[in-house]
C-alpha cells in the first residue's frame, strides 16, 4: 500500500453552494470535536482542527465546495496531520474523515441535535496489551511496597 500524507472523502449534498457554505461554518456549533481555523477565500476552502480526545492526534480538516447546480454541492473533505506525519493505512484518520462527512451530511439535511461520533474500537490484542501491563505493573507495586525481596545483608 503507497504511503500518504492526507485521506480524502468526496461527496454530494442536496443544498445550494450558500447553504451549504453556511452549514459548513456553523460546523463547529453542531460537532463539538471541530474547532474553526479560518477560511481561504483563493482556494475557497474552510480549515478545521479536529481533536477528539487527548490520546490522538489532532487532524487538520480542509473542506472545500464546489457548486454544480442550483441545488447540489460536491463536498470534498481533506484530513492530515499538522506535524505532516506520512502514513500507509491509518484507521484513526479514516475513522475522523468519515465523522466529519457524517457530520456534514446530518447538519445539511437539517437534524438540530448535536453530532455524535463514531467511536473507533481498539482491537482486541490492543485491549489485551493492555490489561497485561497494568495488571504486572500492578503487581509489581504491590511487591515493592511488602517489601517481599529483603536484601541480603540485615
Amino acid at each position: 500500500m503507497p504511503r500518504q500524507t492526507f485521506a480524502t472523502r468526496e461527496f454530494f449534498v442536496n443544498s445550494a453552494e450558500n447553504a451549504t457554505h453556511r452549514t459548513v461554518l456553523d460546523l463547529p456549533y453542531f460537532f463539538s470535536k471541530m474547532k474553526f481555523l479560518g477560511e481561504n477565500s483563493k482556494l475557497h476552502c474552510i480549515t478545521f482542527l479536529y481533536a477528539p480526545d487527548s490520546e490522538h492526534n489532532p487532524i487538520h480538516v480542509v473542506i472545500s465546495l464546489l457548486p454544480l447546480d442550483d441545488g447540489c454541492t460536491k463536498i470534498t473533505v481533506h484530513g492530515s496531520y499538522p506535524n505532516g506525519c506520512v502514513f500507509s493505512k491509518d484507521g484513526y484518520m479514516e475513522n475522523a474523515v468519515d465523522n466529519v462527512e457524517a457530520a456534514l451530511q446530518a447538519a445539511t439535511s437539517g437534524a438540530t441535535a448535536p453530532f455524535e461520533p463514531i467511536v473507533l474500537k481498539k482491537k482486541f490484542s490492543q485491549r489485551y496489551r493492555k490489561v497485561k501491563h497494568n495488571t504486572a505493573a500492578i503487581l509489581g507495586n504491590a511487591l515493592k511496597s511488602r517489601r517481599f525481596f529483603k536484601p541480603s545483608h540485615s
